[in-house]
């Protein structure tokens, strides 16, 4: 399975509902490439991304699929010159 991290993802408790690739590069033009790619390969897959919170030691709690939703929010912030 592909693997993509989104920076932001925004879910409630059913689906995700928005997700947001930043760029901070204020002395340049960012380089978007990958994220662009992100939001497409998250688009074309909305069936069911995975999402998991493996941040702190010990059993995991919410190990989930949540789908895309179909009014979901997919959006790229950049801070660049």
């Amino acid at each position: 399975m592909e693997q993509r991290k989104p920076d932001i993802m925004i879910c409630n408790t059913r689906s995700i509902i928005g997700v947001v690739e930043l760029k901070y590069n204020p002395m340049g033009s960012p380089k978007y490439l990958k994220d662009m790619e992100t939001l497409d390969w998250i688009a074309r897959n909305p069936d069911g991304v995975q999402v998991q919170n493996n941040r702190y030691v010990g059993v995991v709690r919410d190990d989930r699929v949540y789908p895309l939703a179909s009014e979901a929010v997919l959006c790229w912030a950049g801070i660049h010159r």
